[in-house]
């Protein structure tokens, strides 16, 4: 065994020289050390939000929803908010090419390989966290999509994409409190799914909040079940006829989530930054995309679809691509799926290259898994990486 026992040492020490790379820098390059330190800061904010309890909602004598009980402190636990060993590693070994988007390894595919329920989720998002705000660092106007975060069809839950939103509103805090580093254009998520999860138009989502409020067995489009920052609850509440829907607000020909505690950092006229029409995500540029797979393959046919890799109406350059590609249950994507998606992958990649450069800077890849069989030629016939 002797081969392979040398080829491991020779991967771990490749590995280590990564991470001590990425310690460094966080020591010694302003840049990587702001955003490593902000970025630990929302990933331990965005754990503790997205795992306060939710919170029912009962009607005062107004007749408008308030939730039940007192506004939750957030306040961190003095056992928690620690890195796993894992975590930790792959974020430190990966800051380099997230940081400077020229670094050398910038094409490198980094693949997360560890059982399902370790953490996998939770070390992408941190990797997606310093990416959000190296870019914003900066320059602190380059204020477009930054994440794409991939799912193989419907396999996104809605606890990933609580806990994105949670990540996004801490973000969106932070920013907030200091403009003067990270700019006055908010950090926003978007969920990019099909017609049957999401309502792909306004007029679309206008007839879908009112079927929702007239029948109790309609589905529901709009996902979000609780306030990704308070955990206050939204959405369907029944009524003798029909239903309620607290927190899902039509105004002004748009709609939007407003949290019914009138203490939520959220409550207020913006609502919260969570985007689920297609319109809605086309013209506001969400910080992070959440979508499927199979979605992409609608670029062929939806022109607004540009904004997302911050082209404007001509093709002209108005922010950065997307910086980062993170492709979650990469061992799904395997024979005819496999195939499909490996053919829209060269126009996503061309898409996702800043051309300004020379050399053009790609977007930086994370694929997770929890199992690896062939897992270099699975990278290569997908990505050509």
């Amino acid at each position: 065994y002797q081969q392979a026992a040398r080829l491991h040492v020779e991967k771990c020490t490749e590995v280590l020289e990564r991470m001590e790379e990425g310690w460094y820098l966080v020591q010694h390059d302003p840049l990587a050390g702001r955003a490593f330190q902000l970025a630990n800061f929302a990933m331990l904010y965005q754990q503790i939000r997205s795992r306060l309890e939710p919170r029912d909602l009962i009607k005062d004598k107004q007749g408008v929803f308030r939730p039940d009980g007192a506004h939750p402190a957030a306040t961190p636990d003095p056992k928690g908010g620690r890195w796993r060993a894992f975590q930790i590693a792959f974020i430190l070994a990966s800051l380099p090419e997230l940081v400077d988007p020229t670094h050398r390894r910038r094409t490198l595919v980094d693949l997360i390989f560890f059982p399902t329920g370790g953490g996998k989720t939770e070390a992408y998002l941190g990797a997606s966290a310093i990416s959000l705000l190296a870019r914003r660092l900066r320059n602190r106007d380059d204020a477009g999509t930054d994440t794409l975060m991939r799912y193989t069809l419907r396999l996104l839950t809605a606890q990933q994409f609580l806990r994105a939103s949670s990540l996004i509103c801490v973000l969106e805090d932070v920013r907030s409190g200091m403009e003067n580093e990270l700019g006055t254009a908010p950090f926003g998520i978007g969920v990019w799914l099909g017609g049957d999860s999401t309502p792909n138009r306004w007029s679309t989502a206008e007839k879908a909040l009112a079927e929702l409020r007239h029948d109790s067995r309609a589905s529901n489009k709009f996902l979000l079940l609780k306030c990704p920052w308070c955990g206050a609850r939204m959405g369907p509440v029944s009524r003798a006829r029909g239903q309620d829907t607290p927190g899902y607000v039509w105004s002004g020909g748009r709609f939007l989530f407003r949290c019914q505690d009138e203490l939520c950092r959220f409550s207020g006229r913006d609502g919260l930054p969570v985007h689920v029409i297609d319109e809605d995500i086309y013209e506001t540029r969400p910080s992070i995309v959440i979508g499927t797979v199979d979605k992409f393959a609608t670029l062929a046919w939806q022109p607004a679809a540009r904004t997302m890799f911050g082209l404007g109406d001509n093709g002209q350059r108005l922010y950065s691509p997307p910086g980062l590609i993170i492709q979650d249950e990469l061992h799904l994507i395997s024979g005819p799926l496999g195939s499909m998606v490996g053919l829209y992958e060269p126009m996503i990649d061309d898409l996702t290259t800043d051309h300004r450069s020379d050399p053009p800077v790609p977007a930086k890849i994370i694929a997770s898994t929890a199992t690896v069989r062939r897992y270099e030629d699975q990278i290569l016939g997908l990505f050509g990486r």
